[in-house]
């Protein structure tokens, strides 16, 4: 039986509200009072701690507690070929710089979660880049570092969503979980990143850029700081992906709409 939510103190609730924002960008606010208590209730359980009071001296005596509380506080819904029209997309793409002469492409997933994303670009592109002899590299990042450890694990139970034929050759059976196969998964590179804090430490340029389904869970100013370092990471031309109930109107970016939630970065002048 689950252990009914308990009733959070106004002010470790705004206290720990307030961390959340400063760390992750992420509002927690009235509406969310009973999801902040639930995710923190399980640390307690975790830690064998009583109550939020017990549990906010423990955080405040304990440094490595903070990243304990964001892997808690974050979201991490994910599925194999999510939106999935957005890989249809990102082949095309990578078909028509290897159509032009190209032979590097750079992709970041920003939201890496447990790894169905980021293991989807790579599905997708690997028999283009392998067909065509391109040096494809994906970084994949998160905040999280709980899923990043399983996204590094590349072992699924649950296939879903995926292709019956890239289930086929993408895949090999381990017991009763599927691995994603070794030349896909050295495609990809995987680290923690706060998407709060831009400028972020990798250099790119970026042929493609994922940063779906995060912006929704961001304030203004934060999306519009996450929208401008996205751009400067992009390779002109290239192309930025958010999710489907996510937009860039009103934010200050030169990216122009390709289509609802794909974007462009115009080509230099």
């Amino acid at each position: 039986m689950v252990a009914p939510v308990a009733v959070m103190p106004e002010a470790i609730e705004r206290k720990l509200s307030e961390i959340a924002y400063a760390q992750t960008g992420i509002q927690l606010g009235p509406d969310k009072r009973s999801l902040l208590a639930a995710r923190v209730q399980k640390r307690l359980r975790v830690l064998g701690l009583p109550d939020f009071k017990s549990y906010i001296e423990y955080f405040e005596a304990t440094p490595g507690e903070l990243q304990h509380f964001i892997n808690a506080i974050t979201t991490n819904t994910t599925s194999f070929w999510r939106e999935a029209e957005h890989f249809d997309f990102a082949k095309a793409h990578l078909e028509r710089l290897a159509a032009s002469g190209q032979h590097k492409a750079r992709v970041w997933c920003a939201a890496s979660s447990t790894g169905q994303e980021p293991y989807t670009i790579a599905l997708s592109l690997y028999p283009i880049a392998r067909d065509r002899y391109m040096d494809l590299k994906i970084l994949a990042t998160d905040i999280d570092t709980n899923v990043l450890k399983k996204a590094h694990e590349a072992l699924y139970s649950d296939l879903e969503g995926v292709p019956r034929d890239v289930a086929q050759w993408g895949f090999q059976r381990e017991g009763d979980q599927f691995r994603v196969i070794q030349p896909v998964r050295d495609l990809l590179t995987f680290g923690q990143l706060n998407l709060t804090r831009p400028p972020f430490p990798m250099k790119g340029p970026f042929d493609l850029i994922f940063v779906r389904n995060v912006m929704i869970y961001l304030d203004a100013p934060t999306r519009g700081r996450l929208a401008e370092e996205c751009e400067r990471l992009l390779t002109p031309g290239g192309m930025l992906y958010i999710g489907h109930s996510e937009s860039l109107n009103g934010l200050n970016t030169g990216l122009r709409v390709q289509r609802p939630s794909v974007y462009v970065k115009g080509q230099p002048s």
